[in-house]
């Protein structure tokens, strides 16, 4: 066992993307200025392999100091499910449906989550994939602050 753990750090440091997710993301928050109801981000994959991510858009909310999320639909971000070729990056657009959004004081979450891949191996194995939640601030330029982040 002491073998082991001495072989799984050393592979660590000489071979980090064979344990961290080796993809980014940029910007890691989004602002949604309530004129032009859109905004966009870039997810890049830095990986020799392709990548397969999904979008989900959750609304954040906090009671009694716990936070929980909930699945949502008042905003949309596309595409919804997206290959990334070895070395490329993908744009991704979250958009406001429409203009009610003003009087929530309601914080969103856009999750990038990495999808596993098929990987055909013998004996036992760990598959690791990464989810990222972006928060998502909606400015409305009338008193120019964050709705909520």
């Amino acid at each position: 066992m002491k073998n082991f753990i001495s072989l799984f750090f050393t592979l660590i440091s000489f071979f980090p993307g064979l344990v961290f997710a080796s993809y980014s993301i940029s910007p890691v928050q989004l602002n949604i200025h309530k004129e032009a109801k859109i905004a966009s981000m870039t997810v890049s994959n830095e990986s020799e392999k392709d990548k397969h991510f999904q979008l989900t858009v959750y609304k954040r909310s906090n009671m009694n100091g716990k936070e929980s999320y909930v699945e949502t639909k008042d905003l949309i971000a596309t595409p919804g499910m997206f290959k990334i070729p070895a070395g490329k990056s993908q744009l991704i657009r979250v958009a406001m449906k429409n203009a009610m959004y003003d009087q929530r004081p309601s914080a969103y979450r856009v999750a990038v989550r990495e999808l596993p891949r098929d990987i055909l191996v013998r004996g036992s194995h760990v598959n690791l994939v990464a989810e990222f939640k972006i928060p998502i601030s909606i400015i409305n330029p009338e008193n120019a602050e964050a709705v909520s982040n």
